[in-house]
């Protein structure tokens, strides 16, 4: 039994009783063509999901900082002996703000709070604004 060639070999030419001739010829360079297109359609393919994949990281906003506000504690709404229902800040220029726990420590205990609201103290409530409007307490500091 004659050896069987590789698809890349190069076939015996009309060699008796291996099959082997110009119909061969003809699918090793079909076969070979194929691999080539393969190998170009398949770069075009990576070099394309590169492309948007940088694009796409570009569209994506960067992590914004929190935002902050400090001053008097107005009023405090428990939940639990830890966490806080919700907050509110007198700042500096008389405007209160309303914050709402999530249902996590946040830092500082509801009572806690009610001693910064007696002795007057500031905090700092750092933030993220939902978009309906709803103030969520991220931390607090003093």
């Amino acid at each position: 039994m004659p050896a069987k060639t590789e698809a890349w070999a190069k076939p015996a030419q009309n060699q008796p009783g291996t099959g082997l001739g110009p119909s061969a010829e003809r699918w090793r360079c079909y076969h070979l063509g194929m691999t080539r297109i393969g190998s170009t359609l398949l770069a075009i393919l990576a070099l394309t999901a590169v492309i948007l994949i940088a694009f796409g990281l570009t569209a994506v906003p960067a992590d914004t900082p929190a935002d902050t506000v400090t001053g008097q504690v107005a009023g405090v709404e428990p939940a639990s002996l830890t966490t806080i229902s919700s907050l509110t800040i007198e700042d500096d220029s008389g405007r209160e703000w309303t914050f709402e726990g999530v249902g996590t420590f946040a830092g500082f205990t509801p009572s806690h709070l009610e001693e910064h609201r007696t002795l007057r103290e500031p905090v700092t409530v750092e933030y993220e604004e939902t978009p309906g409007g709803i103030l969520i307490i991220l931390s607090l500091s003093d």
